[in-house]
């Protein structure tokens, strides 16, 4: 048996060969599955689109001096902009905001939000069942995108390159 590990080792034939493997080993308890499921449900029956957000902030702020941080109005641009580069209508779309920390609410005036209050473990494969993760870069993010079969969108301090994501 040979293990390899760190940030530089790529393994994307092992990753698509094993999914089926890695999704099942990986998959939720029943009952965070079930609340999952539940939530879902509920959004997408008041919604046309739901569109997921990590926004890291404990951690980032500091590590490599903020160079991953998001601050939260920046997040609000990326979200709008978001919209407007999809082609989303706001009145549509829910975001399901997780986060490891508080989310300034006034910041979202004018958008639908749903801002979960459950542990990581539920945000995560919250976060896997929605079209997209609009996200901080971190694992964490790539990891619902990667289980749920979808974008991971990651945010940057400078402007989008939405056109890398089309």
């Amino acid at each position: 048996t040979i293990y390899f590990d760190g940030w530089l080792f790529r393994n994307p034939v092992g990753i698509q060969k094993y999914k089926e493997k890695i999704l099942e080993y990986f998959k939720p308890r029943p009952d965070i599955d079930d609340q999952i499921k539940t939530r879902i449900k509920k959004l997408r029956s008041e919604f046309k689109t739901v569109v997921g957000v990590h926004i890291r902030q404990g951690d980032y702020r500091a590590w490599r001096g903020g160079a991953y941080w998001i601050p939260q109005p920046r997040v609000r641009e990326i979200m709008d902009e978001y919209l407007h580069t999809a082609g989303k209508d706001a009145a549509e779309t829910c975001f399901v905001i997780t986060s490891d920390g508080a989310v300034d609410t006034s910041l979202l005036d004018g958008l639908h939000a749903y801002i979960s209050k459950e542990n990581a473990v539920c945000d995560l494969f919250l976060l896997s069942k929605t079209e997209v993760v609009i996200g901080s870069n971190s694992t964490f993010g790539a990891f619902a995108s990667y289980y749920g079969n979808i974008p991971h969108i990651v945010m940057t301090k400078e402007p989008m390159d939405w056109n890398y994501y089309k």
